[in-house]
């Protein structure tokens, strides 16, 4: 191989390479902004988040495992929505799949965390995960929000041991 074919062969990989490397830099740099910002967010409402999920670039989740609490955020053009979940107020969480049948065929239209209170009196609390009126695509919802669950019943469970153990009468 002559020089000249090398030196065009590592031009073309230069001119293939550089791009992806720039849009991955570019894309962790956002990611690590979103990050920083979430956990403000959460430190905003006193909480230290120590798991958290982002997903479909406006939904965030985050738990606060000392306090047995979840922050949720959903950003939708020039609005966000914040909630705080306190685990030990609610008696459980289930996924809500919101579907009809269209041309044989099972569409998708919302997907979200239920959280039913302990208060029978109080309204359940929705965390949306997927709307099919803001998401052009269902990827990985459904199962971030299974996951979801099963970390909110997991705190709901701990939340309620920790208030009966407290709350139980000696006996001599």
């Amino acid at each position: 191989m002559d020089l000249s074919t090398i030196i065009i062969g590592i031009i073309a990989l230069a001119l293939f390479v550089v791009p992806i490397m720039y849009i991955q830099r570019v894309q962790k740099k956002k990611a690590e902004k979103h990050l920083h910002e979430f956990i403000a967010q959460g430190e905003a409402q006193q909480l230290k988040l120590t798991q958290h999920e982002f997903w479909d670039d406006c939904y965030g989740i985050g738990l606060d495992e000392g306090q047995r609490k979840l922050f949720y955020v959903r950003k939708f053009k020039d609005r966000e929505q914040q909630k705080v979940v306190n685990l030990a107020d609610m008696k459980k969480c289930s996924v809500s799949n919101l579907s009809r049948e269209s041309n044989g065929t099972k569409v998708i239209d919302q997907i979200e965390l239920r959280f039913t209170p302990r208060d029978a009196k109080a309204q359940d609390v929705c965390l949306e995960f997927y709307s099919r009126e803001v998401n052009l695509m269902l990827a990985e919802e459904l199962q971030t929000a299974n996951k979801w669950s099963t970390i909110a019943n997991e705190g709901i469970a701990a939340a309620s041991a920790s208030v009966s153990s407290h709350t139980s009468v000696p006996t001599a």
